[in-house]
């Protein structure tokens, strides 16, 4: 993941969850299809990692999404493309698959 600085693009969709940790997990999607991720430092706190770029090894643009908790803990990211095509993804802190 890569963090930024300074200003943010405005976001088109976004989802939360909680993760194994207790802390609440938060994913964006930009104009330009881009998704970006922060989470809380500490389950309970007000304090969130910097925002990160999730890395894109599809090729894939996202419009809209959702996210889900496995019982295992594991995040499931889903959505759709601008096409309306649907696109998931596992993410086991702080990796996707």
């Amino acid at each position: 993941m890569r963090a930024v600085a300074g200003t943010l693009p405005p976001f088109t969709s976004v989802a939360a969850e909680i993760d194994a940790s207790n802390a609440v997990e938060i994913l964006a999607v930009d104009p330009h299809g881009r998704v970006w991720q922060t989470e809380q430092s500490v389950a309970n706190n007000n304090v969130f990692l910097g925002l990160a770029q999730l890395p894109d090894t599809s090729n894939t643009l996202m419009a809209e999404l959702a996210v889900a908790r496995h019982s295992d803990g594991r995040l499931e990211l889903v959505g759709t493309d601008g096409a309306g095509v649907g696109v998931s993804g596992s993410m086991c802190s702080p990796v996707w698959t």
